[in-house]
């Protein structure tokens, strides 16, 4: 579970940077897949790169993804299944652990976590309350 130090950085938080480089005509449905296994945060940016030999030219997007721990393994296999399964879709996906985020409100976005139901307690919500205003 995600502790905050003294200092009220976010550590150990269970939060991880999936990224996704697929072919542009598949970056919406890659992205809504995302969203619907609990990304909160989702970005794209575009890319070019080659397939197969340097002749053939490919536009990419790159899609990033913040999504908790538990849920990690489950978007993993569902787009290593929707690679598989749809024509020119071959992409690559692979996600990277968060050390640390500073802020209970930004860890709290990222991780779509209710502060009502705060796992810091009165002293997250009291912090969250810091780092909206």
């Amino acid at each position: 579970m995600s502790n905050a130090n003294k200092n009220g950085f976010v550590s150990e938080n269970g939060l991880f940077l999936v990224t996704a480089v697929v072919d542009r005509s598949k970056a919406d449905s890659i992205s809504d897949l995302m969203q619907m296994s609990g990304s909160n945060f989702r970005f794209a940016c575009r890319g070019r790169g080659t397939y197969g030999d340097d002749s053939v030219r490919a536009d990419k997007t790159v899609l990033f993804a913040v999504i908790k721990e538990e849920k990690k393994d489950a978007l993993m296999r569902q787009l290593d299944d929707r690679f598989r399964k749809l024509k020119r879709s071959a992409g690559a996906a692979w996600a990277v652990p968060f050390t640390s985020v500073i802020g209970v409100a930004v860890f709290g976005f990222l991780a779509d976590t209710d502060f009502e139901e705060s796992p810091f307690g009165n002293a997250g919500k009291q912090q969250a309350k810091e780092d909206r205003s």
